[in-house]
């Protein structure tokens, strides 16, 4: 096996750790989302920035549960993880939509359709991303344990 091989042989260790340092340190780059119309790289780059932030979190987010079983049980956290990856999703699919009519212009609709769809899409990019802001800092700093325990003594009563 591969990994084997790695342990036996202390310098392969080594460039096996480093490349790993790397590929998860936050100096390295972001990924490159690609826009044609210069008046979305902006956006384009939050996306990338938030794409990695999400990345470079989730290590963090399994090692905070401590054990699988408890990750497994955890569903604010899968809340959180699904709102953030599905914001992701579909920022990149509105990032390029909003790419494809900025460059295309306007074609078989009127004029003010258009500029209502590109004002819609970045719209929604900037909420997304100020979603995307909110889930990422609740996976550490949130109320969930007050929520179940609420939650038990008001099901409690019943």
């Amino acid at each position: 096996m591969k990994l084997d091989r790695i342990r036996k042989n202390p310098l392969k260790l080594f460039g096996w750790a480093i490349a790993h340092l790397c590929k998860w340190t936050p100096f390295t780059g972001k990924p490159s989302i690609p826009v044609r119309d210069a008046s979305l790289v902006d956006f384009a780059d939050r996306l990338a920035s938030q794409v990695k932030r999400f990345g470079l979190n989730l290590p963090w987010v399994f090692k905070k549960c401590g054990t699988e079983e408890r990750f497994i049980q955890a569903q604010y956290l899968h809340e959180r993880l699904a709102d953030v990856a599905i914001d992701l999703y579909v920022g990149s699919c509105a990032l390029s939509r909003l790419d494809h009519l900025l460059t295309t212009g306007a074609a078989n609709g009127s004029k003010v359709d258009h500029d209502a769809e590109i004002e819609a899409g970045r719209h929604f990019l900037r909420m997304a991303d100020r979603r995307i802001d909110a889930n990422m800092k609740g996976l550490y700093r949130n109320d969930d344990d007050a929520t179940t325990s609420t939650a038990v003594a008001a099901l409690g009563r019943w």
